[in-house]
């Protein structure tokens, strides 16, 4: 439940990494939310109608366990 934005480290960033993996991004699973993480969710919060800010807050989170 914690946020996931840029700098973010541990596994709630490796699951976000491996969620946006499964949803065409090619990141590393890391566990490190760089730039290229953040670029990655910023596109797939697009393609869903969210706020493309790269954050994993509470919106993001409910739409992606919605899938």
């Amino acid at each position: 439940t914690a946020l996931v934005r840029l700098g973010s480290k541990g596994e709630a960033c490796k699951a976000w990494q491996m969620f946006l993996n499964a949803h065409g991004a090619k990141l590393v699973v890391d566990g490190n939310c760089g730039p290229l993480s953040i670029g990655a969710a910023k596109v797939w919060q697009a393609s869903k109608g969210l706020v493309a800010d790269g954050l994993l807050g509470p919106a993001s989170r409910a739409k992606a366990n919605a899938q």
